[in-house]
């Protein structure tokens, strides 16, 4: 098997040194918007910046803790990495979060120049670094502050290694690297990096029927690294909780994920198949080709010595997308941990564009399509939850969708008639940066009916709300993290009959309206002698976690103009 004909403009790029220079700005270009501009997510990025805020507020970096509440599911090692970089940059503000995941596509991209350059050549892998930035999976969990974009570079980085190793090209310092990687995968988030190479390196042994450059894995050297990132934290973490981090992470959250869809999140085997398409743009159009690679690879012979790098990439992705695609608990990241393997495919299958057939390239053009329009209309309904009249609401999508629509046919048109490597590249890129501007920068900071934690921080702001010194905020009917973190870390989430209960004049108070959830509240407050006093104009919108509509009212509790033993004879004269 040839790697295909490379033009020399993208083989000059390839083998400049300014190569990574270049995939550090185009990943960085697609990885950046909505970092800034964006409020904190809900749910994982949001309990998990607020797990970190607060380490960097007690200066313990051994528990995880979101407020009082011990978050025993994943390891320390993204917390760590998030404090470091708020540390240096904010501690308050969540882009500051965020960089590490932006880090951790960096290192995805610059995983994938380091092995594929071993496999497939620098032309196939500085290709398939830029189309894995471009991917709007990719780009996206690169500006959420959660663990799997770091996952996914650690992850990349531990299989560039073990490729080097499997084509004689390493040593002792890749299988240090090797081990350092899935040392500190382990320390992010659990079993993933280890079992993604695991799966690799028994589907090749079994499939080539030799292990024999498995070989320098074995030094004593390798593991001892792994077990010497690992242990301290695990070490002091089973002394803190007693055990219970362990048995809960397993049997709370690991676990449930393993025998059912967890926290309602099933899905049959193939859904992540069929996300592909939308999941991988702009780099979906190169999807088929990469799939004829593959299938190529399949078909020879075990003893193929030119689609040995082939197999390693199929025994790295395939196994990994099985295993996601078998668990009944799906969520649209689970597999990206394999799409560096599959940007690798991509790559080769680019600098080989100008010998496609028609139906390969009509077929990539259509995918193209396909996953473009679906984000476009995704752009369209996002647009509606910007304040305005429901006539607006539509006047507005119907112009995010035109011009999304005249964007991607352009981009489309690009694409078919490329016949330069190059060329299709660059298309690819600014697609990637244009979607993930587009929807993450402009139309998503703009909908602010679905930032309803962040709008009510604002409205807190605006009124000059502050509890008298000794009170508290108290957030009733709404249990979001997110509004932790825009607030105050003792913030706190209560029902209307923990409130009714417990609040005392001077306290501030947020109380969700919607539905009747205030239900009972102000008679409750009435019988102790307070009130709430309503504050400037709600925030409506909808927790767009559960899908269920808020009206957050912002006040303040007070003595009521009755006392309590007039509300309480009240009441009696009532009943």
């Amino acid at each position: 098997m040839t790697q295909g004909f490379a033009p020399p403009s993208l083989d000059r790029l390839a083998r400049s040194p300014w190569a990574y220079a270049i995939i550090a700005f185009a990943v960085l270009a697609c990885a950046l918007p909505g970092v800034f501009s964006l409020p904190v997510l809900d749910r994982d990025e949001a309990r998990f910046a607020q797990a970190t805020k607060q380490m960097l507020e007690t200066g313990d970096f051994v528990t995880i803790s979101v407020q009082d509440e011990p978050r025993n599911k994943k390891p320390i090692g993204i917390h760590w990495l998030q404090g470091a970089t708020a540390g240096l940059t904010t501690h308050d503000e969540i882009w500051g979060f965020r960089l590490a995941s932006s880090f951790g596509a960096l290192l995805s991209a610059f995983a994938i120049m380091w092995g594929g350059s071993a496999l497939l050549g620098r032309s196939a892998a500085f290709a398939g670094a830029l189309a894995f930035g471009s991917m709007i999976l990719a780009s996206t969990e690169a500006m959420i502050a959660k663990t799997d974009a770091m996952l996914c570079g650690l992850t990349a980085l531990a299989m560039a290694a073990l490729a080097r190793l499997y084509l004689g090209q390493g040593g002792r310092r890749e299988a240090l690297i090797f081990w350092g990687a899935v040392g500190a995968g382990v320390l992010v988030k659990g079993p993933i990096t280890p079992l993604v190479a695991a799966l690799a390196l028994a589907v090749l042994a079994v499939w080539e029927r030799k292990a024999s450059w498995m070989l320098p894995l074995r030094r004593w050297t390798g593991p001892a690294l792994a077990a010497l990132i690992v242990a301290p934290w695990m070490i002091a973490i089973g002394i803190e909780t007693q055990g219970r981090f362990f048995t809960e992470a397993l049997g709370g959250d690991l676990g449930p994920k393993v025998a059912g869809g967890h926290e309602g999140h099933f899905g049959w085997p193939g859904a992540h198949a069929l996300l592909t398409p939308i999941l991988t743009f702009p780099a979906t159009f190169l999807l088929i080709p990469a799939v004829a690679l593959g299938v190529g690879a399949l078909r020879a012979g075990r003893d193929s010595p030119e689609h040995a790098p082939l197999r390693f990439l199929l025994a790295w992705a395939l196994p990994t997308w099985a295993m996601f695609e078998l668990l009944p608990t799906k969520l649209p990241h689970y597999t990206l941990p394999a799409y560096p393997a599959f940007a690798l495919l991509m790559g080769l299958a680019l600098t080989q564009i100008g010998a496609w057939g028609a139906w390969t390239r009509r077929g990539g053009t259509a995918l193209f399509l396909l996953g473009g329009a679906s984000l476009t209309g995704l752009a369209a309904y996002l647009s509606t939850f910007a304040p305005g009249l429901e006539a607006e609401d539509q006047l507005r999508a119907a112009q995010v969708g035109a011009a999304g629509g005249v964007a991607l046919v352009a981009a489309a048109l690009a694409l078919w008639g490329a016949r330069q490597a190059i060329t299709a590249l660059m298309v690819l890129v600014l697609s990637g940066a244009v979607a993930a501007y587009a929807l993450r920068e402009r139309l998503l900071p703009a909908a602010t009916e679905l930032l309803v934690s962040a709008e009510t921080a604002h409205a807190l702001e605006r009124e000059a709300l502050t509890p008298a010194p000794g009170g508290a905020l108290l957030v009733v009917g709404y249990r979001e993290t997110s509004i932790v973190f825009e607030t105050r870390t003792d913030t706190r989430l209560v029902s209307v009959e923990e409130a009714g209960t417990e609040a005392q004049a001077g306290d501030v108070a947020v109380v969700n309206q919607a539905l009747g959830q205030d239900s009972g509240l102000p008679e409750a407050l009435r019988r102790r002698g307070l009130a709430f006093e309503p504050a400037g104009a709600p925030v409506v919108g909808l927790n767009y976690s559960n899908g269920d509509p808020v009206v957050l009212q912002p006040g303040l509790i007070q003595t009521s103009p009755l006392s309590a033993s007039q509300a309480a004879q009240e009441a009696d004269d009532r009943s």
